[in-house]
């Protein structure tokens, strides 16, 4: 079981209900090897970190948008670093035989998001004050 996936996080119950759907099936989000070895190329010294915080993004978002024909997940976390607001996205997809739900990516510039997330709606998932200060970005 070598080749098996990096299980991160998990589609939540607060997610659906937030999203006002039910999953059937499994609700486990994984990374697969071949994301983590380019997580592991481009940044050498910090990709941990940035599995963590993929994680922590996928356990407890802002905002999260789902769209169902392309069984695509949108989490969004909003975080103050250095005097500045940035919206961190991850994107989940189910893909493969036997279908599973896996990390595709994660953006921050405005522009790609808009690109890449146009006509999703976003819903706000808990009720935060201040946003996160992270390295996330």
């Amino acid at each position: 079981m070598e080749n098996e996936p990096l299980r991160i996080g998990r589609v939540t119950r607060a997610t659906e209900r937030t999203l006002g759907i039910s999953l059937t099936g499994s609700v486990m989000i994984y990374i697969e090897n071949e994301m983590l070895d380019s997580l592991a190329e481009r940044h050498p010294d910090t990709y941990l970190t940035h599995i963590q915080e993929i994680g922590a993004i996928l356990k407890n978002p802002d905002f999260v948008a789902f769209a169902p024909e392309e069984e695509r997940f949108i989490y969004a976390r909003l975080y103050f670093k250095d005097g500045r607001f940035t919206m961190v996205y991850v994107t989940v997809k189910k893909t493969g035989r036997p279908s599973r739900w896996t990390y595709q990516g994660i953006a921050s510039s405005p522009a790609t998001a808009v690109t890449r997330f146009e006509g999703m709606t976003f819903v706000r998932v808990q009720n935060k004050t201040v946003p996160s200060e992270s390295s996330a970005a």
